[in-house]
């Protein structure tokens, strides 16, 4: 990947839009390093769940170990148990993601901001694949262990930003996910923002009030368009919102 340490918001958001890699589940495993005949016994043993806008995904270890966002948007509610710190974070189309273990010190709850279809493989079919294939056991250690980290991380970036900075760059975000489905015009309502920063409709309509102003927004029936993104991206810190786009777009695998 580039070096991009010197793109500065919209700048890191274009190229974020031309270099995102869609992966299929298979396409994730076999990445990792995972046996094609192992590949096969997984996805044979998966099934998919469809669920609405709006509707909340609590996957239990049992019988969701491993999963693949095959379509749609997740926004990722993690409460730290041991640190009493709770955080959002966000999954795109074709991410892939675990179920917290028996024993884990978090508690995970994925709400879906569009319809949303996921594909899971339960744990009994992940400990025995595991035991014939070690490849497979290394590739999911490593991504538990990412996963964790990231987790933490967002943890601490949640209790670093304000409110306003946080519901912008969720803003942000939004519009990063719609141009990955190529849409060029981005609108949304208020209840959508409010949904994916986790805040109040009331404090969503102050901060678009103050995007309103600068331009970067126009106001239309029922929400909002974004005009300038370049505007938009302006009212907050460039470095983190590389951060930002760089851990969840550019370093999803």
């Amino acid at each position: 990947m580039d070096d991009i340490s010197a793109f500065k918001g919209v700048e890191l958001i274009e190229y974020a839009s031309k270099n995102y890699v869609y992966m299929s589940f298979d396409a994730h495993l076999r990445l990792g390093g995972v046996k094609e005949e192992t590949i096969n016994k997984l996805l044979c043993c998966s099934y998919e769940i469809h669920l609405g806008k709006g509707s909340t995904f609590a996957p239990e270890f049992d019988s969701s170990a491993v999963c693949h966002l095959k379509q749609g948007l997740l926004r990722t509610d993690v409460e730290l148990v041991g640190d009493r710190i709770s955080n959002s974070s966000f999954i795109l189309k074709e991410g892939l993601f675990v179920s917290p273990g028996p024993d884990a010190l978090s508690n995970v709850m994925y709400q879906c901001l569009e319809e949303s279809v996921i594909t899971c493989i339960p744990a009994d079919v992940i400990y025995r694949e595991s035991m014939k294939d070690e490849t497979l056991f290394r590739y999911l250690v490593r991504i538990f262990s990412e996963i964790s980290m990231k987790q933490r991380d967002w943890a601490l970036f949640s209790n670093v930003v304000g409110k306003r900075e946080h519901i912008i760059f969720s803003l942000i975000l939004m519009c990063v996910h719609s141009s990955l489905y190529g849409k060029d015009n981005f609108t949304a309502r208020y209840q959508d923002l409010s949904d994916m920063s986790g805040t109040t409709v009331q404090y969503v309509l102050k901060v678009i009030h103050e995007a309103f102003g600068v331009g970067a927004i126009r106001k239309v029936y029922g929400g909002f368009e974004v005009l300038d993104l370049k505007l938009l991206c302006s009212m907050v810190d460039y470095r983190i919102l590389n951060e930002l786009i760089s851990k969840l777009v550019l370093d999803h695998e």
